[in-house]
């Protein structure tokens, strides 16, 4: 059986997916996005048919991009804003650590999980800037 395994830490859907975990791979897109940025490799026997399959993807994926760049005039456009201390609230304690380590954020002072969201959330974020004019 063929799994996608995550090479560095992943946050997906709230939830945080530590190197050696198996991710979802219900997501052709983010599957495609993984795998491109070498977050995420194919493991077991279908390993190599599932690569052919995201390449595959890859390239319509990426003829479809260029088409919709041309007619927009604009590349990949990054915004700047927060993460939801809301959403962040509700992960668990060793995720908000793990998120907190890669954003730079020191929450060792915090006594709960709304103090750990609340000061990670305060720290600016960069994301892809989406179709519609928001993060995706």
């Amino acid at each position: 059986m063929k799994r996608l395994i995550a090479k560095r830490s992943v946050l997906y859907l709230g939830r945080m997916y530590a190197p050696g975990d198996t991710l979802p791979a219900n997501d052709q897109k983010m599957v495609t996005a993984w795998l491109n940025a070498k977050s995420a490799v194919w493991a077991g026997q279908e390993a190599k048919e599932g690569e052919e399959q995201a390449d595959v993807y890859t390239d319509n994926q990426e003829q479809e991009n260029a088409t919709e760049g041309a007619e927009e005039g604009q590349g990949t456009e990054m915004v700047e804003g927060n993460l939801d201390p809301d959403q962040l609230a509700i992960m668990k304690k060793d995720a908000l650590e793990k998120l907190a380590v890669q954003l730079g954020v020191d929450i060792s002072g915090a006594k709960n999980n709304k103090e750990r969201a609340e000061l990670i959330a305060a720290v600016t974020v960069q994301a892809p800037k989406s179709g519609t004019g928001s993060a995706q």
